[in-house]
């Protein structure tokens, strides 16, 4: 999610490695990174789970300059003629035409008109949305429900959303109203009743009243700051190195790791010593750290780079599919897109997907890809 001192430009360096392009394609590019951390810091029930059926779950490809949609069998069902997409969520999917983003259902048919500066997804039946530089909310007629007037995108989760004005951090509910004053200098999410903001330049963690439950005491560290709360731990930072806290804000999991990524699955990637491995909830290292990279476990198998090339292990840290992309995204809905000749991970290159036996199930074709999404 959003914090205060994360930009957008910080963003796409760390998230795509991007050089400077036009505005409206850096807005494009910046999304993807968005999207990825709003989906960590949902609460279970609201991420995506398997589907039995192929024609439940859509991805946007790249073809060209202009992105489309495929099916699991790998049939392009909505054809590629948008500027950008985040794919779908809640049965939509913002779709920039020109230089304006609307909204399309899964026959591609537009259903709120693309008469937005940008729109990210639904969460919770509100997509945040961008006109002339400040942020507000429609509903899926596309009705403003909340005025732009924010200085930055967010969207809800738990009832709430982190919204920024004249400088300043405050929540709001779905009518508008704000419910915990504007009053910090960083605000993310809610996730499990709890969220991070920022006092001074320490973090600390509140609950839905405003009350503060664990003290402003943890650090900034780059862009990536205080993490949220998922499976009753979350990661924080002093000085240079993170650890994990439970809700009461005790160290369960000492504070000595160069990086901490959220829990998924019950398990949370580390880096120790310029490798990755993962620690459960308690904090033993179940997976050794000897990974350059490593994404979250999603459907039992984690992305993982050694060297240069991309690989996925089982949660016992064996090699499951061999390190043979030079890019590779996570499992959803028993599919993974992968990318050979992309650089920085995912720029460029011919994107396609594999299912979890490493097989090529959708040639890699495509220039670039994001992951399967269901629509119901």
């Amino acid at each position: 999610m959003n914090f205060a001192g994360f930009t957008i430009s910080s963003h796409i360096e760390n998230q795509l490695g991007a050089t400077m392009v036009p505005q409206h394609k850096i807005l494009f590019s910046a999304v993807a990174a968005f999207l990825a951390a709003a989906s960590s810091c949902l609460p279970a029930q609201q991420q995506a789970t398997p589907s039995a059926e192929p024609s439940h779950a859509l991805a946007a490809v790249k073809l060209g300059d202009k992105w489309g949609f495929i099916d699991k069998k790998g049939k392009l069902v909505i054809p590629a003629r948008f500027e950008f997409t985040t794919g779908f969520y809640q049965q939509l999917a913002a779709v920039t035409i020109g230089k304006k983003t609307g909204y399309i259902d899964r026959s591609g048919r537009l259903v709120i008109p693309a008469q937005f500066d940008f729109g990210f997804p639904f969460f919770e039946q509100l997509a945040d949305v961008s006109l002339g530089g400040k942020n507000g909310y429609i509903d899926k007629t596309g009705k403003i429900v909340i005025q732009p007037q924010f200085a930055s995108p967010s969207e809800f989760v738990e009832g709430l959303a982190n919204v920024k004005i004249n400088g300043k951090w405050g929540y709001i509910d779905k009518t508008g109203k704000t419910v915990i004053p504007f009053q910090f200098e960083g605000a993310g999410s809610f996730s499990e009743g709890l969220a991070g903001v920022k006092v001074g330049n320490k973090w600390g963690f509140i609950d839905k009243t405003g009350t503060m439950i664990i003290q402003p005491q943890f650090s900034d560290n780059e862009w990536l700051q205080t993490g949220w709360f998922k499976q009753g731990r979350a990661s924080v930072f002093l000085g240079d190195k993170c650890g994990f806290i439970d809700k009461a804000g005790k160290t369960v999991i000492p504070i000595r790791f160069e990086l901490c990524r959220a829990f998924s699955e019950e398990l949370a990637a580390v880096g120790i010593g310029g490798k990755i491995g993962f620690v459960d909830a308690a904090g033993k290292m179940v997976i050794q750290p000897k990974f350059d990279e490593a994404w979250s476990f999603q459907e039992q198998i984690a992305a993982v780079r050694i060297g240069d090339k991309w690989g996925f292990i089982d949660k016992t840290g064996k090699l499951v599919i061999a390190a043979r992309f030079d890019s590779a995204g996570s499992f959803s809905e028993g599919l993974a897109d992968v990318g050979i000749g992309a650089k920085f991970g995912a720029i460029g290159g011919k994107h396609g997907y594999i299912d979890k036996t490493g097989k090529i199930i959708i040639p890699l074709q495509f220039d670039s890809a994001q992951p399967f999404r269901r629509l119901d």
